[in-house]
């Protein structure tokens, strides 16, 4: 009977047999490992897994000495941060060891050059939507020119996108740079 290991953040779990494993609400990104794998998978590319998996995070677990390999986040895995600085590395890795439920951290560039930063980071869908809805707004102050209650809205709109910006910036480039989507779901 196959025993399978499961990785979450910086500790791993196992042995188990498949009940077992049902019992552990893995989701399709929690890593798993067995015996004839390489190296850690996400749980998603194992067929007999794909019937329970679940879209919400697993509760946290202990480690155990009866273990497979270490999972290597920075060398030979499906997440390589070697090619970040160190702001990101630790940003990216936080959200790794949290499994996913630390967002990221106040981003000053993301708040301040919202549009021009998500496109520096490789976020095009936030920086077409920021870009459009600054052209949008743009234009509305135009037409608006004489109401001051509209061009203060508008600025309250402006401040309101730089927020979101700031607030989520390193949530959108981790999901942009580590799991390739553009907009994440759980934004």
């Amino acid at each position: 009977m196959k025993k399978y290991y499961i990785h979450i953040g910086t500790e791993q779990q196992g042995p188990f047999d498949l009940n077992e494993l049902k019992e552990k609400n893995i989701h399709k990104e929690t890593y798993i490992w067995y015996e004839g794998l390489k190296d850690w998978t996400t749980a998603d590319k194992v067929d007999e897994l794909s019937d329970f998996l679940r879209t919400a995070s697993p509760p946290p677990f202990g480690s155990n000495k009866n273990t497979p390999p270490p999972i290597n986040l920075t060398q030979n895995s499906p997440i390589d941060l070697n090619d970040l600085n160190n702001y990101w590395y630790n940003e990216f890795k936080r959200i790794i060891d949290s499994n996913e439920s630390y967002k990221g951290e106040w981003n000053w560039f993301a708040f301040l050059f919202s549009t021009i930063w998500f496109f520096v980071k490789g976020a095009w869908f936030w920086g077409v939507a920021y870009l459009s809805l600054g052209i949008t707004l743009g234009k509305l102050s135009d037409s608006f020119s004489e109401s001051l209650p509209a061009q203060i809205g508008i600025v309250i709109v402006y401040l309101i996108l730089g927020v979101v910006a700031g607030a989520k910036g390193n949530w959108i480039y981790y999901n942009v740079k580590i799991k390739n989507l553009q907009n994440p779901k759980d934004f």
